[in-house]
């Protein structure tokens, strides 16, 4: 009989961490489970690595056990085998498994579960990113920043399903992460991660779809701080370090061309305090219609008149923000959908953002208040109709 012995607030962590791949129906039984894996840690000790996937994402995480001998593989359904460990409360639970009923029995100081496993040649091996691959060793929290400010813009477009994920290009001044929904856009570039692609001026870069990319977040930021290893080709990607290791496939296809949809003419650029901003928002907001969520912004006189109504229920609010609009321009109104606009405003670094604009019927601009040499960051966001 094999057995592993650990510690259930040492396991646990990593179990939660890796069921996050698991969907809650799959096709296939084996992909509810979630595979354990024992290795020597290269230290003279032993650890488990397990592993999660949806058939298009997989999950790897090392994590500490207290004993057990090298080589044991087996699959246990993730969810269960989560239930029963998360309220042991640091218990050592020591793993019994029984290879002729394909049990594992968990005993722990005054009980015990027990669980069926499969075998573990039934589970689905990562996808291969070892041919015509790119690679590139990026600190874990900047990717982590990266995704975090790109990536609420990706879309919900089975028409479009290169829409539906983070575009990563690799440039010579900068990574940029960008992602667009047709009605918003949100890029942000990181000036200290560069990429010698002089020779023959391709574009190296990927679109990771949204689920990974959440996954990622979330590894990120339990993971020790450090670089990362990307590798990606045309088909998948993988990043890993010491601890963890994330394989996914790509979303296929041409990503638009993000910078010929980003106006370069927005003449109307105004600053307005962020915070004052934000709040004015959360207070409109509420008063305007539930369903379209229109908020209107009307410049005139040195000020930004933030105003949102619903008729339907005689619902209305407005408030008066100083702005820089200068005294001698005309007034000029602009409507936006209220909830993507807090949206965009509440992922600005800084006391002030930038507002460009042309006209009230082209896409509105909003950039962070003071440039600086480490990011840039840009969002673009389409406007509304304004009732007359």
């Amino acid at each position: 009989m094999k057995i592993i012995k650990f510690n259930s607030d040492e396991l646990t962590p990593a179990l939660a961490l890796v069921n996050s791949v698991v969907l809650s129906k799959n096709a296939l039984p084996i992909l509810n489970d979630v595979s354990i894996e024992t290795k020597d840690d290269g230290q003279g000790g032993v650890i488990a690595e397990l592993m999660a996937s949806d058939g298009e994402t997989w999950l790897q995480w090392k994590a500490s056990i207290t004993e057990a001998e090298t080589g044991i593989v087996i699959c246990i359904e993730a969810k269960s085998l989560l239930q029963a460990l998360r309220n042991l409360g640091g218990k050592s639970v020591t793993m019994e498994i029984n290879d002729e009923k394909h049990i594992v029995t968990c005993k722990y100081d005054n009980g015990k579960f027990s669980l069926p496993y499969d075998e573990p040649n039934e589970f689905p091996m990562p996808v291969s990113t070892v041919d015509n691959c790119n690679e590139k060793r990026i600190d874990g929290k900047k990717i982590l920043t990266a995704i975090e400010r790109a990536g609420y813009a990706t879309a919900n477009d089975e028409l479009r399903p290169v829409m539906n994920g983070v575009r990563f290009e690799f440039f010579a001044d900068g990574m940029v992460a960008v992602a667009s929904d047709g009605h918003k856009l949100s890029k942000y570039k990181d000036l200290t991660i560069t990429y010698d692609n002089s020779e023959d001026q391709t574009i190296y870069g990927f679109t990771m779809p949204k689920k990974p990319c959440n996954t990622l977040m979330n590894v990120l930021a339990n993971t020790i701080a450090g670089d990362v290893k990307v590798v990606f080709n045309d088909r998948c990607f993988t990043v890993n370090n010491t601890q963890f290791k994330l394989t996914a496939r790509l979303i296929e296809g041409r990503y638009p061309n993000y910078d010929s949809v980003i106006p370069k003419t927005n003449d109307k650029i105004i600053s307005v305090d962020k915070s004052a901003f934000i709040s004015a928002m959360k207070r409109v907001l509420p008063m305007g219609n539930s369903t379209s969520e229109l908020v209107s912004l009307t410049f005139a006189d040195g000020m930004m008149t933030i105003a949102a109504e619903d008729f339907d229920f005689s619902k209305s609010a407005s408030e008066n923000i100083p702005c820089d609009y200068p005294l001698t321009s005309a007034p000029m109104s602009i409507g936006f959908k209220g909830s993507t606009l807090l949206q965009l405003l509440q992922n600005v670094d800084g006391d002030t953002v930038k507002i460009a604009l042309a006209d009230p019927s082209r896409a509105g601009l909003i950039t962070e208040g003071t440039p600086n040499n480490v990011y840039e960051y840009t969002s673009l966001l389409m406007p509304m109709l304004l009732s007359d």
